[in-house]
């Protein structure tokens, strides 16, 4: 038995524009299996270049990355989460290109 599940999406960076991949949960059957982001309520990862923890928490929806409420700390498990107001760019990286 693992103690989250892996999620399968890369991203950049809000912040930075480094790409982030890594995002973990601990929705569902938590046994380090990779799931759909979609497919979860919440997951959260740190950008290792700029520090800041991202996460994202799913808004009652349809389950695309537009449904959820994305929460930005400067600091990894550090200060409180803020939510960020207005809108935040996310931008998923397609690692065929």
């Amino acid at each position: 038995m693992g103690m989250f599940n892996w999620v399968k999406l890369k991203i950049k960076c809000p912040v930075c524009g480094e790409k982030i991949s890594g995002f973990q949960t601990k929705d569902g059957d938590l046994t380090c299996s990779e799931v759909d982001y979609f497919e979860i309520n919440n997951f959260y990862s740190n950008c290792e270049k700029c520090g800041h923890w991202i996460e994202f928490n799913r808004k009652p929806a349809t389950g695309i990355l537009k449904d959820f409420d994305v929460s930005i700390s400067d600091k990894f498990c550090g200060e409180p989460m803020i939510p960020i107001g207005g809108v935040v760019k996310i931008e998923v990286v397609d690692d065929k290109n």
